[in-house]
């Protein structure tokens, strides 16, 4: 089975020996075909790389809210138990 990155690899070959097959490029032009099509795979990387990293904070930043409100809550009933358990003992 092919990785993803390996059928990203062989998609840029085939779309490289595409366009030399139909006479498109000539080997001079060659360098800075690749060179673009590489350097448009790079900014797709860095472009989802900006995107997970922003998810992530913002999963972290939901997790942490959602913790401290768990935490005052339990620390309400806490607090709520030891009120009712002293108002019984009196």
């Amino acid at each position: 089975m092919i990785s993803r990155k390996g059928f990203k690899l062989q998609t840029l070959i085939y779309k490289i020996n595409s366009q030399l097959s139909n006479k498109k490029l000539n080997p001079q032009s060659l360098q800075f075909y690749t060179s673009d099509l590489i350097r448009e795979e790079l900014l797709k990387i860095q472009l989802i790389q900006t995107v997970l990293s922003d998810a992530i904070h913002w999963m972290v930043e939901i997790i942490t809210t959602l913790n401290q409100k768990f935490i005052m809550r339990e620390i309400d009933k806490y607090i709520r138990i030891q009120v009712s358990k002293k108002g019984t003992q009196r």
